[in-house]
């Protein structure tokens, strides 16, 4: 799978990293696969347990008490029982030293 990423934009969360530096990663079984960046707000791809995913904004529910409070590069900040906690985004990387698990084909030997 391709590495996760802010896909498209740019984001304005030099504020937001300096006053989330003290909160830490949550338990919950969500991944962040993604961020959107626009003029008139963010967007988070988050993936829940049961590995489905959907666009959320800020101030949107993400799953009963747990609320989606801000959207930065790398990372999302929810408040899950009135505690503020972090969900990172997720990045895979691929060693070229190893086989990849999808199945490949030479296009040059048809």
């Amino acid at each position: 799978m391709s590495a996760y990423r802010n896909l498209f934009g740019k984001s304005n969360d030099v504020d937001l990293r300096e006053s989330y530096k003290i909160v830490k990663p949550t338990r919950l079984n969500l991944t962040l696969i993604g961020t959107v960046f626009k003029e008139k707000g963010a967007l988070a791809i988050i993936e829940n347990a049961n590995r489905k995913s959907k666009v959320y904004q800020k101030g949107d529910n993400i799953a009963s008490n747990v609320l989606l409070k801000d959207i930065a590069k790398n990372y999302v900040v929810i408040e899950t029982g009135g505690k503020l906690e972090k969900v990172l985004i997720k990045f895979d990387y691929i060693d070229a030293k190893k086989p990849h698990k999808n199945k490949t084909f030479d296009l040059n030997s048809r």
